[in-house]
């Protein structure tokens, strides 16, 4: 007895699509993506420091 065979499916085109794709934006992208950390970064650093203060305030 021998077991039935199911088609093969070949995704190494879409895979390949997503991957250049995807590289694609983020290198032609790369000052925006950076520029967004940092700012993200320094919005988040300043609701610390507001916290801070607002704590100190409250003394």
């Amino acid at each position: 007895m021998t077991l039935p065979t199911f088609p093969t499916v070949d995704l190494s085109t879409y895979v390949t699509w997503m991957v250049d794709g995807f590289t694609g934006l983020v290198s032609s992208n790369a000052g925006l993506v950076i520029g967004a950390g940092v700012v993200m970064s320094f919005v988040v650093l300043a609701i610390v420091k507001i916290k801070g203060f607002a704590k100190k305030a409250v003394r």
